[in-house]
């Protein structure tokens, strides 16, 4: 119990500590670049480097990528960057 104290439980704050400055500055970013003042209410989303500002196209895209099982760098949404992955062990997109 003494070496939890002493090693475990501190190191484990600090991580969680950090975990909890990094989901703030996330929550900052989504809140700075919403902008749901459209018909839609759909703030727009960057996908293969190309702006889409309707909730349907950008449906239909990431319908598309899904279909090439690639994996997909360089999107956006909320100004939150985000990657396509492709499971080959369970074909899912994460």
């Amino acid at each position: 119990l003494e070496d939890m104290i002493v090693k475990y439980y501190p190191n484990r704050i600090k991580e969680l500590e950090n975990k909890i400055l990094g989901i703030e500055k996330d929550l900052n970013l989504v809140k700075n670049n919403t902008n749901i003042a459209n018909e839609e209410k759909f703030s727009p989303m960057t996908l293969k480097g190309k702006q889409y500002n309707k909730k349907e196209m950008a449906g239909k895209t990431i319908l598309e990528i899904c279909k090439t099982k690639e994996n997909i760098p360089g999107n956006d949404f909320f100004a939150l960057q985000s990657e396509l992955l492709y499971d080959y062990k369970n074909p899912v997109y994460l």
